[in-house]
């Protein structure tokens, strides 16, 4: 028997609001009648086995979803014009496709920390500006 090979798409979700989270089935649904939209009935046929959200954040609205290596391309292409999901707008970037569950943490992980030494090499910046400007206030 072969194995079932796998891919791992790492998206987020980023809605109009910031207090807009959503649920893994409303994600799942929506994305399923994307993919019914732009291929019919074979691309939900496609995804009707090992289809299902491996990992959510709410909180940074990243989502790691498997399905089969081969339906992989349908969904990133379907994935890409979803403009809803439950009556809420946002839109869905694609950040990163791997092979392994593993890969796709450790991107996230990765994007965490980037993004992490971002916020605080910017907040270090404004401190130092706002010093600055109280120092030449003193003199």
């Amino acid at each position: 028997m072969v194995r079932v090979k796998r891919r791992y798409i790492v998206a987020k979700i980023v809605g109009q609001r910031k207090k807009d989270s959503f649920q893994d089935q409303e994600i799942l649904n929506e994305v399923c009648n994307q993919v019914a939209t732009c291929y019919g009935d074979f691309g939900v046929g496609c995804l009707k086995r090992n289809f299902n959200i491996k990992r959510h954040d709410i909180l940074g609205g990243f989502v790691i979803i498997q399905v089969r290596k081969g339906v992989h391309e349908l969904v990133m292409s379907a994935m890409t014009l979803i403009s809803k999901i439950a009556n809420k707008p946002c839109q869905v970037n694609i950040v990163h496709l791997s092979g392994t569950l593993r890969s796709s943490l450790k991107h996230l992980r990765l994007h965490y920390l980037t993004d992490l030494r971002a916020k605080i090499s910017q907040r270090m910046q404004s401190e130092v500006g706002n010093q600055s400007k109280i120092a030449n206030k003193m003199q």
